[in-house]
């Protein structure tokens, strides 16, 4: 699973920080496309939460292959 992230609003590092988590795995370290390694939960579900730290979470694309 590869998640793309856009800046679209803010212009200063830091102003959008959040945690992604998926079925319990939480993606480390900043990316603009951050790859996950994670199997599908037992229902052969994916499951993602977006955690905000300062101001919101923003995904601009999932790909699952």
């Amino acid at each position: 699973m590869r998640l793309h992230f856009c800046e679209t609003f803010f212009t200063t590092a830091g102003s959008q920080v959040f945690n992604v988590t998926i079925n319990g795995t939480q993606g480390l370290n900043i990316a603009n496309i951050k790859q996950f390694t994670v199997p599908a939960n037992a229902s052969g579900q994916y499951v993602i939460t977006f955690t905000s730290v300062t101001n919101n979470a923003l995904i601009s694309g999932i790909e699952i292959d």
